[in-house]
């Protein structure tokens, strides 16, 4: 039995009651099962504290991802801003994700509206759907922000606007690995994420900016000092892309997950 779980519930989901039930499920369950594949170190760590399963149990294989599937997909990135009727010239900064309280994006958006207010050539885009939708129109409707910040739905082809982005943000307070990170670092994308669950993995050597979760200050002052030095946030989308490339593609992932079974299935 090889169980590959991407993040966990034990914090941020649920009530302390249905979360505890949920670890003693998790405790039970790791007695029957061979291996437990976590997607970065960090996450491995965190169930290792709440007292799922044993240190040698575990075995760390990134989520990958087809980037040669995106980078067909980025074709449309041409044309996406067009599409969304945001000017070329102005900075555009997105998140991705759904619309639930967990990935935080009531923080991302009251970061928005501070950068809106004092800069005049910053737009904002979130795409994604969920019960929360309504309340994040309505309280971009109230902030008076509309016109520069589109939710745009969930996004049949996320590379072509991931592509469009001149970077990108992950507000998440609680987060496995974070896959649309690894998206945005090999398009290059200075990339701003909370220091939650595995993303400082993920973001380790300098591939993004790191912020701490629930602040939008916090965000927002990360984004000015992106904004502010072009040169480093040039070379941190280069340290992305590089480090993308070396270990979360889906070749690399392939073979580790078929390492692993051959391994298990030599043991008879």
């Amino acid at each position: 039995l090889v169980y590959t779980p991407h993040g966990h519930v034990f914090y941020g989901y649920f009530g302390k009651a249905l979360t505890g039930f949920i670890v003693t499920c998790e405790r039970i369950a790791a007695r029957m099962t061979e291996r437990i594949v976590g997607l970065t170190p960090a996450e491995c760590e965190e169930w290792l504290r709440a007292g799922v399963g044993r240190r040698e149990q575990y075995t760390v294989i990134p989520s990958g991802v087809d980037f040669d599937h995106m980078e067909k997909e980025a074709e449309r990135g041409k044309y996406w801003r067009e599409e969304m009727r945001i000017p070329r010239e102005k900075v555009l900064v997105g998140a991705i994700g759904r619309f639930i309280k967990i990935k935080g994006f009531e923080f991302f958006i009251d970061a928005a509206c501070r950068q809106i207010r004092k800069r005049d050539d910053i737009y904002f885009v979130l795409a994604g759907d969920g019960p929360l939708r309504k309340e994040f129109e309505e309280k971009i409707k109230d902030m008076d922000i509309e016109e520069r910040f589109r939710i745009v739905g969930w996004q049949e082809h996320t590379a072509a606007m991931i592509e469009s982005l001149d970077l990108f943000v992950l507000s998440s307070l609680n987060e496995g690995m974070g896959r649309v990170l690894i998206e945005a670092m090999y398009f290059k994308k200075p990339v701003i994420a909370t220091r939650v669950g595995g993303v400082p993995s993920v973001l380790a050597g300098g591939a993004g900016r790191l912020v701490e979760p629930a602040s939008s200050s916090a965000i927002s002052g990360a984004i000015d000092e992106v904004l502010e030095d072009r040169h480093n946030a040039l070379e941190m989308g280069f340290r992305g892309h590089d480090k993308a490339v070396a270990e979360y593609s889906s070749g690399k992932m392939i073979e580790k997950l078929d390492s692993l079974y051959r391994e298990l299935l030599s043991k008879g």
